[in-house]
């Protein structure tokens, strides 16, 4: 079990450091790649590469007012980890799609401190070393049953499957068990609202941007905080990663977990996903109810494809946050290759979820930034050409692949797209 998480601790001038700790944080990465390259060495024994940020970043994640990124960046499971300075805090962070959200958020906190209404709560986190969150990806078991609908008639309706628990909804829980006199129904929408209003994640593990949620609705609860909320444009403008579809914008901010719960069941019960299947993605404690939606909403692009119990099978072993946002970027892949050629069906072995069109050919999304051969490899790539399909095989990744892993790959008959996203 990886101990992957974020922890917040103290540098020169009372600065907070988030930094990425753990062993082994991507297995699903690492279970794909060794499927690969067939690589004899144990997980997580992969040699590092490094590269320059300028190189992979465009200027916008590079450096701003209110951020910088370090220089080298570190290759680890073929993601790019990034170290990020900033007035709130130093953040170590795993693949381009965590930065573009942290930077958000440092962006969104750099903002609200130059507001006349919000400012003293942003900046109150640049001196402030918050108390330590630990990220979901260590699923911490926050005891939910200290709200139970007995207690409370609405608490049902917070109380998330699983024991996935971030300040976000564990502020509500102890809102209903311990503040009863307050409106805790109306503090966790409020809440929401404001995430939405200024392109927050409501559910992000950065225990500075849960703070500032906090602060400001709690001060809203008790009337010491009137007026507006409202976030500058450029702020609102910002789409969270993976979740640039309206309706899901609108779920993430209207909904309770508990009711994105039963909307996501019923998504994946009308895609004829098998009970236990279901339940055991559901329960996740590793996918927020924002990985969860995204998830299930791409799925549901997809109910003409057989087979799609498969690739909700290969996330069912995911143990970290980053491998819950590797499977939503690689849920949005598949979508997007259905979008501009139909695929028939999923299959799977392993972890590792394989997408096959009409013509027989074989896709293997991945979003991996940096693929290179390790030094270990016998480079056979049995495994996969035994998958099945008549036709071509193509790996499909977010990034780029070094010249000797395209020439390991066409070598033993597959092809690379690079770039994906960005195409």
């Amino acid at each position: 079990m990886s101990t992957q998480g974020v922890k917040v601790s103290t540098q020169g001038g009372g600065r907070a450091k988030i930094s990425t700790i753990g062993f082994c944080p991507m297995r699903r990465v690492v279970s794909l790649l060794l499927m690969l390259f067939l690589v004899a060495a144990p997980r997580c024994a992969i040699a590092q590469h490094t590269v320059q940020a300028s190189d992979v970043l465009p200027p916008a994640l590079l450096k701003s007012g209110a951020h910088t990124v370090d220089p080298t960046v570190r290759v680890f499971d073929w993601l790019y980890v990034f170290t990020v300075r900033s007035q709130y805090g130093t953040y170590e962070v795993t693949s381009i799609p965590m930065l573009q959200q942290r930077v958000h958020e440092i962006g969104v906190l750099a903002a609200a401190a130059q507001t006349s209404n919000l400012g003293s709560y942003a900046t109150a986190l640049q001196t402030t070393n918050p108390v330590q969150l630990l990220a979901v990806s260590q699923a911490v078991n926050y005891n939910f049953q200290i709200a139970t609908p007995s207690q409370t008639g609405w608490a049902s309706k917070f109380i998330p499957v699983g024991n996935y628990g971030p300040q976000a909804i564990m502020s509500e829980v102890v809102c209903a068990s311990i503040q009863t006199s307050l409106d805790c129904e109306g503090q966790a929408n409020t809440r929401r609202q404001l995430a939405s209003q200024w392109g927050l994640d409501v559910y992000t593990t950065n225990p500075q941007i849960q703070q500032f949620l906090a602060s400001i609705v709690q001060a809203q609860a008790t009337g010491t905080k009137t007026g507006s909320m409202t976030a500058p444009a450029e702020v609102r403008a910002y789409d969270i990663p993976g979740t640039q579809d309206a309706d899901v914008l609108a779920a993430l901010r209207d909904k309770t977990p508990g009711q994105l719960n039963s909307m996501n069941d019923g998504t994946l019960r009308s895609l004829g996903v098998d009970d236990a299947t279901r339940s055991a993605f559901l329960t996740n404690p590793f996918f927020s109810p924002r990985h969860l939606t995204v998830i299930c909403a791409n799925l549901k692009k997809m109910k003409a494809v057989d087979g799609l119990e498969n690739y909700l099978g290969s996330t069912l072993q995911d143990s970290t946050e980053t491998e819950a946002l590797f499977a939503m970027v690689q849920s949005g892949m598949i979508v997007k290759s259905n979008s501009a050629a139909p695929l028939a069906n999923v299959r799977r072995i392993e972890r590792i979820p394989m997408c096959f069109n009409s013509a027989g050919n074989m896709y293997v999304f991945a979003p991996l930034e940096y693929l290179f051969v390790p030094t270990q490899s016998q480079g056979a790539l049995q495994t996969l050409k035994q998958a099945g399909g008549t036709g071509t095989k193509t790996i499909v990744i977010t990034g780029t692949a070094t010249a000797d892993a395209k020439a390991l790959l066409t070598q033993n008959g597959f092809s690379v797209v690079e770039s994906f996203l960005n195409n």
